[in-house]
């Protein structure tokens, strides 16, 4: 998911948001790398890193650290002021962590080889891109969405292809 962070202008004191892509031109081009020869040294196609940096795609986590190392930076630094990838998803939803069928199924998903947890991790990451697709938000109403009507009829299609 491509994030926006927050990044302090220390004359201002403002805040400007930077989204990801914004951060990966800045170092890329901070480094004087082409499109073309960074893609050949962190392994992503070109196409690819530039709808990074115009925000037109998400970054997965092995992309977001190939693209680190290639750069020679923390990938933290992508998302300043969201403590890199430790989010503080504890105040949030450390009571439902803590549940015991949650942590059952933590500890089954760790226990699983890595193949199968990249596989999770995939079909994960298609049903949020379906569901961003799907959920808008509403004007004027912090956190409330509404469903497109559209996605409605496309998971209502789809019901025959999932197993029961």
């Amino acid at each position: 998911m491509v994030q926006k962070s927050k990044k302090r202008k220390k004359s201002s004191g403002a805040d400007t948001e930077m989204t990801f892509g914004e951060i990966l031109q800045k170092h890329r081009a901070a480094q004087k790398y082409s499109l073309r020869d960074f893609s050949s040294k962190c392994n992503v196609s070109p196409s690819y890193l530039s709808r990074l940096e115009k925000s037109e795609a998400s970054a997965t986590y092995e992309v977001i650290i190939r693209i680190a190392d290639a750069l020679g930076i923390s990938p933290a630094e992508f998302f300043p002021g969201h403590g890199g990838f430790k989010p503080s998803y504890r105040e949030e939803f450390g009571s439902t962590l803590e549940r015991r069928p949650v942590q059952i199924m933590l500890r089954s998903l760790a226990e699983l080889d890595p193949y199968a947890q990249a596989a999770i991790a995939v079909a994960t990451n298609h049903w949020i891109e379906l569901l961003k697709r799907g959920l808008h938000p509403v004007e004027g109403s912090v956190g409330t969405y509404k469903l497109n009507v559209e996605f409605v009829k496309e998971l209502e299609n789809l019901k025959g292809l999932l197993p029961s």
